[in-house]
């Protein structure tokens, strides 16, 4: 809800884009996404849409999802995922509803495990969905042990940013 705010200040900046470093705030409220979409001057790019146009310039077209969130959020992401056109082999999180700064790689290794082979072995990447995770220092040992790439939502920003993952 306070985007469209943060959006109009911003405007007085020769910025030509804008990302809205929250995930899950693009596919829980879609119409505020919208909205701010609408009213902004600025492209506005959400995470989950980052996340979506970084799975499509891997031409991935399934994925594993492993989030932090709890339960019903994390459903509702892979719904929006299929939804965007990619099927969802598997979906862990750790239901958690807050503190995602604090999960330790130690707890993302295991909940990229918890999944089963299967899930992973049919997915043509992984995404690790939540800008407030840290998991940019996993990627690597991520993508070694699970042998698939790895998209995180910082990652995701940051290619789209440089024109990567357009």
């Amino acid at each position: 809800a306070a985007v469209p705010g943060a959006l109009a200040q911003l405007a007085a900046l020769p910025l030509a884009r804008a990302y809205l470093a929250c995930t899950s705030a693009a596919f829980t409220h879609p119409d505020l996404a919208r909205r701010a979409r609408d009213e902004s001057r600025l492209e506005l790019v959400s995470a989950f849409d980052a996340v979506t146009a970084a799975l499509a310039g891997l031409q991935a077209a399934s994925v594993a999802l492993l989030t932090p969130y709890p339960d019903e959020v994390t459903e509702l992401e892979g719904e929006v995922l299929a939804k965007a056109g990619f099927a969802v082999t598997c979906a862990a999180g750790l239901g958690l509803s807050d503190g995602y700064g604090t999960i330790t790689p130690r707890q993302i290794k295991q909940l990229a495990r918890s999944v089963g082979s299967a899930g992973i072995r049919n997915a043509d990447a992984v995404v690790l969905s939540c800008t407030g995770w840290p998991t940019l220092g996993l990627i690597r040992d991520l993508e070694h042990d699970l042998g698939k790439p790895v998209i995180s939502s910082n990652l995701a920003i940051g290619r789209h940013a440089l024109g990567k993952g357009l």
